[in-house]
C-alpha cells in the first residue's frame, strides 16, 4: 500500500538508444540546455489558467511517457520509471507593466534562463509550465520538457490533447478519446531488432569514411557572443514562387522536398570541405518502420543516422538527386539501430564524431500543424524552441513557402559564418530546376549581393598605357610631393619620400634583373623585392608586389603600365 506523500511506480523498462544517448548528454552536463525543449503557446482573449493546467495534467495521467523519470536499475543500467501520478510545476512571470519595447527583451531572458536551469530527469514528471501575463488581452505558456520524453512528431499530438480538454471543460463537455498505446511497445519493439545483419549493412555502408567531415567554418564566438546564449539562429523563408518551382522539380525526378535539401546540404559541405565523400546525420522519424498506428504514439521514436554521399563535381545534379532519394529508401531498413553501435562499426577512431552537421526535415511547422486548433490563426498560436548537442543543425520545413533554419552552436561556430552559410545554401537550392541536368560544380553558391561585392572587390584597375608606372608616380609626387602615396597598417609614407627619383626607381628595376618576361616587385621568402632606400620600409616592400613587362621595341629602359598590384 503506498503512504501519503509516497511515489508509487507503475512500471520499469529500458531507454530506447536515442534516449539513453541524449540521458547521457544530460548527465555529463557539460552542454547547458542540449535536448531541453520549449513550445511557447500565445493565447489572444479569454484565457482560463486552472482549465489549461487541469488539462496538461489530464494528458499526463494518460500517457505514461509523461509520467517517467530516469533512474539505473539495480544492475546500474539506464532504466525509464513510470510513476502513477505527477503533479506538473507551475511558474508564473507578469509583464503587464512592463514597457512593450522592453517586453519582448524580458521574455527571451525568461527562455534563457528557463532553459539554462536544466530538468532534473530523476523525477516526474520532466517538464514544467511558466504563464506568462503579456497584456491584458494576451498569455504566453511555455511548455518545458526534455526530449527524451517526447519527438517533434508527439508534440501537436500532446498539445491537441491538452486545448482538447481544455475547451471540454470551459463549455461543459465530457473529451472522450480512446486508451492511448504506452510507450513500451516501442521498447519492446526495439528488443526484436536484428542488429547482426545491422552490422553488416552499416559496416559496409560507411567503409573507408575515416573522419568527419571538416566544417571549415568552425570558429568560436567572441566572449560578448557566448554571454548572450550558447545558440545562434538564422532563418530564411524562401519565396512561394521558388518553393512551387522546387516542389515540381522534385516531382518530375520522382524525389522528395528532403531529398533535394539533403543533396543541397551534402553539395554544400563538398564545396566548403572540398572533400568529395561527405557525410552528416539525417533525423528520421522511424515511425513508418516500427509497427501499424505508430503515428498516432506519443513518445521518442526519431533516431539520427550517418547519410553519406559522394559528390563527384562532374557528376549532373538529377543523377545525383536520384542516388541520394536512392540512400534514404535503403536506410529505412536499418533505421532503428542505434547510432552509438553505427559509430562504432565505422573506421572513425573512437572519440570522434561521425559526423558535426545534421538534417532535420518537417512538412510543416508545429504552428501549421495546429491550425486546426484555430482556423482563423487569431487566437492561437505555437513557437517551438530547441537545442542539439552539434555545432551545426540544419532545420527545413516544407510548407508552402519553405522554411530554413540554422542553428549553431557558437562554442563552435560564430553567428555570421552561420548565416553566411545558410545562405549558400538557399543559393544552392534555388537553382537546382535550372540546373537539372548541368554538373555539380556548375551549381551557383553565391547570392547576387555577395557575388557582386567579391567581383568588385576583386577587380583589377586598368591604366592608359601611354606612359609607365613609374613616370606617372613622378609625376604625381612633383604636382603634390606631401600627400600620402603609401599605407601599410599604422605606416604611410608620402610620394616625396616614397621615390627616390628616376634613379631609386631604376636601382630598382635593374637589382631585380628585369626582362623581357620578369617581374618586379616584393613579397614573402626572399622574392627579388624593391629596398628600403626606394620605399623607405622593409616592413612595407615585404608586402607589396609589383609585376612588370618591357614595352616591345624599348626593352633595355622602360616598363610597361603595372599588370598587378596586390597584398600578401
Amino acid at each position: 500500500m503506498t503512504q501519503p506523500g509516497q511515489i508509487r511506480v507503475v512500471d520499469s523498462y529500458e531507454l530506447s538508444p536515442t534516449q539513453e544517448g541524449m540521458v547521457f548528454h544530460d548527465l555529463l552536463g557539460e552542454a547547458t540546455g542540449v535536448d531541453l525543449e520549449q513550445i511557447v503557446c500565445t493565447v489572444v482573449g479569454a484565457f482560463d489558467e486552472t482549465a489549461l493546467i487541469a488539462a496538461f495534467g489530464e494528458v499526463a495521467s494518460r500517457h505514461a511517457i509523461l509520467r517517467t523519470r530516469f533512474c539505473h536499475d539495480n544492475g546500474g543500467r539506464p532504466a525509464q520509471e513510470v510513476v502513477e501520478t505527477v503533479e506538473i510545476p507551475v511558474e508564473r512571470l507578469d509583464l503587464t507593466d512592463v514597457d512593450s519595447s522592453e517586453r519582448s527583451q524580458r521574455f527571451d531572458t525568461a527562455l534563457r534562463v528557463d532553459r539554462a536551469r536544466g530538468i532534473d530527469l530523476g523525477h516526474a514528471p520532466a517538464m514544467r509550465l511558466l504563464i506568462v501575463n503579456w497584456s491584458s488581452n494576451e498569455h504566453r505558456v511555455v511548455w518545458t520538457f526534455h526530449h527524451a520524453l517526447l519527438d517533434g512528431r508527439s508534440f501537436p499530438l500532446v498539445l491537441r490533447e491538452v486545448f482538447g480538454f481544455a475547451d471540454a471543460a470551459a463549455t461543459g463537455r465530457v473529451l472522450d478519446l480512446p486508451v492511448p498505446r504506452p510507450y513500451r511497445e516501442y521498447i519492446e519493439f526495439l528488443r526484436g531488432l536484428d542488429l547482426d545483419s545491422a552490422e553488416t549493412y552499416w559496416r559496409s555502408y560507411l567503409a573507408g569514411f575515416t573522419a568527419p567531415t571538416s566544417l571549415v567554418i568552425d570558429r568560436p564566438a567572441t566572449d560578448d557572443g557566448l554571454s548572450t546564449a550558447v545558440q545562434g539562429v538564422s532563418e530564411r523563408r524562401l519565396s512561394l514562387e521558388t518553393t512551387t518551382a522546387l516542389r515540381e522539380f522534385a516531382a518530375s525526378l520522382d524525389v522528395t522536398l528532403n531529398t533535394l535539401l539533403q543533396t543541397a546540404w551534402a553539395i554544400l559541405l563538398q564545396r566548403y570541405s572540398q572533400e568529395t565523400d561527405v557525410v552528416f546525420g539525417a533525423t528520421r522519424a522511424c515511425r513508418r518502420s516500427a509497427f501499424p498506428d505508430a503515428h498516432e504514439m506519443i513518445g521518442l521514436f526519431i533516431n539520427t543516422l550517418p547519410l553519406r554521399v559522394r559528390v563527384e563535381p562532374n557528376r549532373r545534379l538529377d543523377e545525383l538527386l536520384k542516388e541520394v532519394r536512392a540512400l534514404q529508401v535503403g536506410l529505412r531498413e536499418h533505421e532503428h539501430t542505434p547510432l552509438v553501435k553505427v559509430q562504432g562499426w565505422s573506421d572513425v577512431p573512437r572519440g570522434r564524431p561521425l559526423f558535426e552537421t545534421i538534417l532535420v526535415y518537417d512538412d510543416r511547422t508545429l504552428d501549421t500543424t495546429l491550425r486546426t486548433l484555430d482556423p482563423e490563426g487569431s487566437r492561437l498560436s505555437f513557437a517551438y524552441h530547441g537545442q542539439t548537442n552539434y555545432p551545426l543543425t540544419l532545420i527545413a520545413y516544407g510548407e508552402d513557402e519553405m522554411l530554413v533554419r540554422l542553428e549553431n552552436d557558437r562554442r563552435r561556430v560564430d553567428d555570421a559564418p552561420a548565416s553566411r552559410m545558410l545562405d549558400h545554401l538557399v543559393t544552392l537550392l534555388s537553382g537546382m530546376p535550372e540546373h537539372a541536368e548541368h554538373k555539380v560544380h556548375e551549381l551557383p553558391l553565391l547570392p547576387e549581393k555577395e557575388r557582386k561585392a567579391l567581383e568588385s572587390a576583386a577587380a583589377v584597375p586598368t591604366f592608359v598605357s601611354d606612359r609607365c608606372l613609374h613616370e606617372r608616380f613622378e609625376e604625381q609626387a612633383r604636382l603634390a610631393p606631401g600627400r600620402v602615396a603609401v599605407v601599410c597598417d599604422a605606416e604611410s609614407l608620402t610620394y616625396v619620400s616614397s621615390t627616390g627619383g628616376r634613379t631609386g626607381w631604376r636601382r630598382g628595376c635593374g637589382r631585380s634583373g628585369s626582362g623581357r618576361t620578369s617581374s618586379l616587385g616584393c613579397g614573402p621568402s626572399g622574392r627579388s623585392s624593391w629596398s628600403s632606400e626606394s620605399w623607405g620600409s622593409s616592413r612595407l616592400a615585404e608586402r607589396t608586389c609589383l609585376s612588370t613587362r618591357p614595352i616591345p621595341g624599348n626593352e633595355s629602359t622602360s616598363c610597361s603600365p603595372i599588370l598587378t598590384w596586390a597584398s600578401w
